[in-house]
């Protein structure tokens, strides 16, 4: 998805301006003001801060594609249906169907229905739809039984009702979970298993039908669908031009139960137009307006990175998952080896001492603490490229005692029952096999997380004028709180900076981008395996700022956030080194955010 950022109206003054600026009554600038609500014709306007316009950003063709399958029952509406039992005016349904969401309110959808009509036809008149003998009901009416075999080949323009009242909720976001979605359109229908002597002409048919949705998860690939539908056909199905007092149109009333499966990219971006007008003040006069010194608010971008362990992207951690006893982003903050000790000190302690293996000794979660709780004076590393020193540990008996005899606890390795991982990894990914025994521990770390690690960013991510550029530890500091350990590895001017943005700011949008390296020892593999850490980092990271405790993020709306794939998530690297610069800078997410500030 593409996101650009375009002002609406061009920032009507920039800076101070101490030269008058004359402009026409008529000017269109003006004009579009005044269509917004405000107005020119006092001597003052004032205090219009912000005003955001957002479009939603049309996909390809291919993409908010899906499928539909749905079976029901319906009962036929003629004439003469009263004759008999209802039930009898009873028969089952099926229907399947492609469509596409040109936006997430208008869409469009072809479907294909097969069934049957079942009613009843006075004894008056016949038609090639009647069967079996004469029968009387309780009234003295003389009819026989009809089924009218048919296929519906219909199109519909689809009204989703839910989000054209509440607006598009955003990718991956927990609202509208349950949507309300009217469809109405014009179908054709085929008679069939007639004699193709009796000349029966097929005719069009009217559909009307409310559905509504329940998705299954945050991403809304896949909904169960109940819909309630009309379809309305023209006079052939009990011929009622061959007798007077009928009805216009006969009709199928039915219910149906079914399931939507999107086919492939199914969230909208946004295009968002924004527009900054502060103390805007205004003179009129017989045929100019002169704008006086007018203060413009700052706005631009604030961009971060943060950089994850090979095969990890907090998929299998909180925040993903509410009350996790491990924190994805805490573990790259100030997390301590592979965030797991061994269950029994006592197990450990015996092979140790027979100088014996502790793999596959039962391991369990150390909980994760804030890493501006945490001091990091016990001499280990904490976070991933926080500091210099690498994250992975010796697994030799004196530096397993030694760890032990200061916290308490052994460390415990992931052991998949073959490789004995040195760094934090998503469950998923723990059996993968690496290329290079040497792959499995972290031996280097560069500060790529921390303030000191921006002049590496710089250098191999660059930086475009007018952003402004923070490391992962300014921002988590900023958010969680500038001390302990993370005031280390974090530049107190610019967490204060990010501080008043967060808290007294505008945002207007947040960008977050995955990505991971094309690295991989199974190349059949690697392209579903590596595409889905870079979207789950991206999704661990939004989850993050979605939960956090600053006052403008906290507020901004799910669609606020948009996940890019712009470039795709997959980036090339040649070498299968996991710790190399390249492979680093190649296993992260990009954030940026749009802010406004009024200085």
């Amino acid at each position: 998805m593409k996101y650009r950022l375009n002002k609406i109206i061009a920032t009507i003054v920039m800076g101070v301006i101490s030269v008058p600026v004359m402009a026409q009554v008529n000017d269109p600038v003006l004009q579009k003001l005044r269509e917004r609500g405000y107005d020119l014709d006092s001597t003052v306007v004032e205090n219009r801060d912000i005003v955001i316009d957002k479009n939603v950003v049309t996909n390809p063709f291919y993409h908010n594609a899906f499928i539909t399958a749905s079976v029901g029952a319906h009962t036929y509406r003629g004439d003469f249906s009263t004759y008999g039992s209802f039930g009898k005016t009873v028969s089952p349904d099926w229907y399947v169907g492609i469509g596409k969401w040109f936006t997430p309110v208008v869409g469009f959808k072809v479907e294909l229905g097969m069934s049957e009509s079942k009613g009843f036809m006075d004894e008056k008149y016949p038609t090639p739809y009647c069967y079996g003998d004469l029968q009387t009901n309780s009234k003295g009416n003389k009819f026989w039984q009809t089924r009218n075999k048919w296929l519906d080949l219909s199109g519909s323009a689809m009204i989703n009702l839910s989000r054209a009242l509440y607006g598009y909720e955003g990718a991956l976001s927990p609202k509208l979970m349950n949507q309300f979605i009217l469809n109405a359109g014009l179908g054709y229908v085929h008679h069939r298993g007639l004699d193709k002597s009796l000349n029966i002409a097929d005719e069009w048919s009217g559909h009307l039908e409310l559905q509504y949705s329940r998705f299954l998860t945050k991403s809304k690939k896949v909904s169960l669908d109940l819909k309630a539908r009309l379809i309305a056909y023209q006079t052939n199905f009990d011929k009622h031009d061959v007798h007077k007092g009928s009805s216009q149109f006969d009709a199928n009333v039915g219910l149906s139960v079914g399931v939507t499966f999107y086919l492939k990219h199914h969230v909208w971006g946004y295009n968002a137009k924004t527009q900054y007008i502060t103390n805007y003040v205004t003179q009129v006069h017989t045929d100019t307006i002169k704008a006086q010194k007018v203060k413009v608010p700052e706005y631009g971008q604030a961009t971060f990175y943060v950089f994850y362990p090979n095969n990890y992207s907090g998929r299998n951690d909180a925040p993903q998952i509410k009350g996790a006893a491990v924190n994805a982003i805490d573990y790259l903050a100030g997390g301590l080896y592979t965030q797991k000790q061994y269950k029994d000190n006592g197990q450990v302690a015996m092979r140790l001492g027979n100088s014996k293996s502790t793999n596959g000794l039962e391991y369990i979660d150390i909980p994760t603490v804030k890493a501006n709780v945490i001091d990091g004076s016990d001499g280990y590393a904490h976070g991933y490229e926080m500091s210099t020193w690498p994250l992975s540990l010796s697994l030799e008996k004196d530096s397993l005692i030694s760890f032990r005899e200061k916290k308490g606890f052994y460390y415990a390795p992931i052991w998949d029952g073959q490789n004995a991982w040195q760094y934090r990894i998503d469950d998923a990914t723990k059996g993968q096999r690496l290329i290079d025994p040497v792959n499995y521990k972290e031996t280097v770390s560069y500060g790529l997380n921390a303030h000191q690690g921006l002049k590496y960013v710089r250098e191999w991510k660059g930086q475009n004028n007018g952003e402004r550029l923070f490391s992962f530890a300014d921002v988590y500091a900023a958010i969680e709180g500038n001390a302990g350990y993370v005031s280390k590895y974090a530049d107190a001017e610019s967490v204060a900076w990010l501080s008043r943005v967060f808290n007294e700011g505008t945002i207007t949008s947040i960008s977050v981008t995955g990505v991971a390296t094309s690295q991989d020892s199974n190349k059949n593999l690697a392209l579903t395996r590596n595409t889905a850490l870079a979207q789950n980092r991206a999704n661990t990271v939004v989850a993050w700022l979605q939960g956090c405790s600053c006052k403008r993020i906290a507020e901004a709306q799910s669609q606020t956030f948009l996940v890019n794939e712009t470039e795709g998530p997959i980036r090339q690297v040649d070498d299968m080194n996991i710790r190399s610069m390249n492979a680093k800078m190649n296993r992260c997410v990009k954030v940026t955010i749009h802010y406004m500030i009024q200085e």
